[in-house]
């Protein structure tokens, strides 16, 4: 028999900032990636800069506004071991490096998310979004 090794994300909370008044500040959220993998496998799991920025060291949320308002962007950072610290992104130095427990939901490892969002005191009332993803490779 040839047992194979593979992996998959079996889940990923979201970070929700929650409501916020606009005054200068840093918010705080943790939000959790769910993988598993054959056991011994290794693995890593990067996170791209998202859909509003694409770049992991500059990620936004940005909001959408009633015309003719511009969209307003709030900064914010992903780390995998603080909040506020080193970027994580898709390269090696900056995912998580792991290996497999082995496949079934006792063996699922919960990898946390660290984000900080940084309002300036100035934001305009709405919702702001923003969509990143993650890649697990093995």
């Amino acid at each position: 028999m040839d047992v194979v090794g593979t992996c998959s994300v079996l889940t990923a909370t979201d970070i929700d900032f929650g409501t916020q008044v606009s005054t200068a500040g840093t918010r705080d959220q943790q939000g959790t990636i769910s993988v598993q993998c054959t056991k011994d496998t290794p693995f890593t799991l990067g996170l791209d800069g998202g859909t509003t920025t694409g770049q992991v060291n500059a990620r936004a949320m940005t909001n959408t506004p009633i015309a003719p308002a511009q969209p307003v962007q709030i900064a914010y950072s992903l780390s995998r071991d603080a909040f506020g610290g080193s970027a994580w992104g898709n390269d090696s130095g900056n995912w998580y490096e792991g290996r497999g427990a082995g496949l079934g939901s006792a063996y699922a490892i919960n990898i946390d998310v660290y984000g900080r969002a940084t309002l300036v005191g100035n934001e305009p009332a709405g919702t702001y979004r923003d969509t990143v993803t993650a890649t697990l490779t093995y």
